[in-house]
């Protein structure tokens, strides 16, 4: 993410397109500006105003979610809840207030959506009726309430989300935020708990460069523009492809899913850390892919397969004028590796590092698009290329002290998870924080333990020995791989 906002800021600055390859394969300033005095100025299509207008575009993965919405019962699938745990005493008018500053600054939390004779549309609305619920519970009781509290939403009515204060004691309370998939992603609910936070202490917000309508009509001139370049790229990647039913799930749902997350998190030692990062640099890349990389190998080893996908979601806001907008931004990868037992890992670490290049080069180009794809055939599992995701977030702090009530971002957690397994890096400071976030119907805490294990196992191995065999490398117990009596499904890929 920094080396795409490094290149975005390039973009505006010098009017020069700067390829991810040449920053990995350049990654000195001197020959990065090299670069940018010896290649030709290009025209830049700038974010710009486009006015006032009673209605606007949507974006691609706005208009994926709210056809799905409309004609599907998915109830309450594409919300995203979030519960932030505050020490200290807090005034609830003054919060209220916060909310109310923050609804007027943001224009998608004043979204909602309609249905026109062209398609579906945005509309942003200059009045909505919002008020922060305030209730007072027990801490054994709140799951329960947070349950009833999530609801589902009329598109068609702003505000498409939900704030809540749920107070333990005059000392101790939890600010609960449900927003709908269509009018933010997850770094959207990191700006709006700090602009709240702000808000809440009196403090001026710098601005706003754009809107989020402004960035969809020049989102989707954009995607139109490398349509063609970028659909032959994940053609290539994608090709004779076949979707395998992944991990072994602990249990199969037979009704409906009740959506249930854990979360099981480590901290990397220092040890480790440094070992970690001697690596990266040692082999000229992030560590992102080495972190990336480490994961698929224990991902192969838990399904006995050589050619696996996983997925990896971008946020979309390498345009500076977009990192303090809230909006649906994000977008996923699949990301497609060979780590064959025979390759050591340092040259399956070498792979994936052209990989991952690749892909971010290719960025625009929606995952809906594979989806549609897929989902001709009727046996595509969970509708998905990939079961697990994997991200890497640099967070500033894990605490702050706002106006007397100390909030504890490291107590963030998902309310309900609807993937099957995100596994999320943390980096702060200098400090790697391993988060697995699971779905509960799917799997027992104690096999996200085990897979935990087994990945810092992993890490540990290659940090230790980076030339081994993929096959040499051991997992912390024996994983049971008997998958070869299941029936694999052969869903070949094709655009």
């Amino acid at each position: 993410m920094k080396v795409m906002t490094m290149i975005s800021m390039i973009y505006d600055s010098f009017e020069v397109e700067l390829p991810l390859e040449v920053v990995f394969n350049n990654a000195v300033i001197s020959k990065i500006a090299d670069y940018i005095r010896n290649n030709n100025k290009i025209k830049i299509d700038k974010i710009v105003n486009i006015g006032q207008k009673e209605y606007y575009e949507l974006s691609p993965a706005q208009r994926r979610i709210v056809y799905i919405e409309k004609y599907e019962d998915v109830k309450t699938t594409y919300h995203l809840t979030n519960k932030f745990m505050l020490n200290g005493v807090v005034d609830e008018e003054r919060l209220n207030d916060a909310f109310m500053k923050l609804i007027k600054r943001h224009e998608s939390l004043r979204t909602s959506f309609e249905l026109h004779d062209d398609g579906f549309v945005q509309v942003i609305n200059d009045d909505i009726d919002f008020r922060l619920n305030v209730i007072s519970c027990r801490e054994e009781e709140v799951d329960e309430y947070i349950s009833n509290f999530i609801q589902p939403y009329n598109l068609e009515k702003a505000p498409l989300f939900r704030g809540a204060l749920i107070k333990f004691n005059e000392e101790k309370s939890m600010i609960v935020l449900d927003l709908h998939h269509t009018i933010a992603d997850g770094k959207s609910v990191r700006i709006i708990l700090r602009d709240l936070l702000a808000l809440y202490k009196d403090e001026p917000l710098p601005e706003l460069k754009a809107r989020y309508v402004d960035y969809t009509q020049w989102y989707n001139r954009l995607v139109e523009g490398k349509r063609e370049k970028q659909e032959a790229y994940w053609q290539d990647v994608l090709k004779d492809y076949n979707i395998t039913k992944g991990l072994m799930k602990d249990f199969e749902v037979s009704g409906e899913r009740e959506y249930k997350g854990g979360k099981i998190t480590e901290y990397i030692s220092e040890n480790l850390y440094n070992a970690l990062n001697k690596l990266a640099v040692e082999n000229h890349t992030t560590a992102f892919i080495l972190l990336f990389a480490a994961y698929n190998v224990l991902y192969s080893k838990y399904t006995a397969k050589e050619d696996i996908v996983i997925g990896t979601p971008i946020e979309g806001r390498e345009n500076n004028e977009l990192k303090d907008m809230v909006g649906m931004f994000i977008n996923s990868l699949a990301i497609r590796s060979y780590p064959e037992k025979e390759k050591s890992f340092y040259d399956y670490l070498a792979e994936m590092k052209d990989v991952v290049i690749g892909a971010f080069d290719n960025d625009e180009y929606q995952i809906d698009n594979i989806l549609n794809e897929l989902s001709k055939d009727n046996e595509v599992i969970d509708n998905n290329i990939f079961d697990v995701t994997f991200a890497m977030q640099y967070i500033d702090t894990l605490s702050e002290d706002i106006a007397g009530v100390e909030v504890d971002y490291l107590n963030e957690n998902n309310v309900m998870e609807f993937e099957n397994l995100r596994v999320i890096v943390y980096s702060y400071q200098n400090t790697l924080i391993l988060s697995l976030v699971y779905s509960k119907d799917l799997f027992r805490d104690e096999t996200i333990s085990q897979m935990m294990r087994d990945y810092l196992k992993i890490l540990e191995t290659i940090t230790d020995n980076p030339y081994i065999k993929i096959k040499d490398i051991n997992l912390t117990n024996e994983v049971l791989n008997d998958i070869s009596n299941e029936e694999e499904l052969d869903v070949g890929f094709s655009f």
